[in-house]
């Protein structure tokens, strides 16, 4: 009976370890599955607070804006990956926002920037948000309704 107890206690701690490598296995599984968000223009002052603390979770989070030094010394220290890319160049925002699910764009002036971003998404069906408080450009986005609900986003 001792020996029986004895492979029982092995049994079972074999089936906990494989239990315990299954639920780890899923767990990077979910993780992979979690959406890439990009956030535009994220060595500005509010940008910079957002990466901050995206940093802190699990998040697939990419820096992205013009500025390649700013956005190096961002990525080095959040240790969170950046893509740089102007406004002024459609395939690399394509580029960048092609495996995204969802981009916050911190770059303003936004009635300079609001346009270019919210095109880029709809091309590319990935969700738009700002931080914007500029009324032209909510009232805008609104009427895009209709052309972000056909592509689902």
């Amino acid at each position: 009976m001792c020996k029986l107890a004895k492979l029982l206690s092995v049994l079972c701690r074999s089936i906990d370890q494989v239990l315990w490598t299954l639920t780890s296995r899923m767990l990077i599984t979910l993780k992979e599955l979690i959406m890439t968000s990009v956030i535009y223009g994220s060595y500005g002052y509010t940008g910079n607070l957002i990466a901050e603390i995206a940093a802190e979770g699990d998040m697939k989070v990419v820096l992205s804006g013009r500025d390649e030094e700013r956005l190096k010394q961002q990525s080095e220290r959040l240790k969170i990956p950046y893509k740089t890319v102007s406004l002024d160049s459609t395939s690399d925002l394509d580029e960048l926002l092609n495996d995204a699910e969802i981009v916050l764009n911190c770059a303003g002036p936004f009635v300079h920037t609001w346009r270019i971003m919210a095109d880029a998404c709809l091309r590319n069906g990935c969700h738009y948000l700002d931080i914007t408080g500029e009324i032209n450009v909510f009232e805008a986005l609104k009427a895009m309704d209709r052309q972000f609900k056909e592509k689902m986003v």
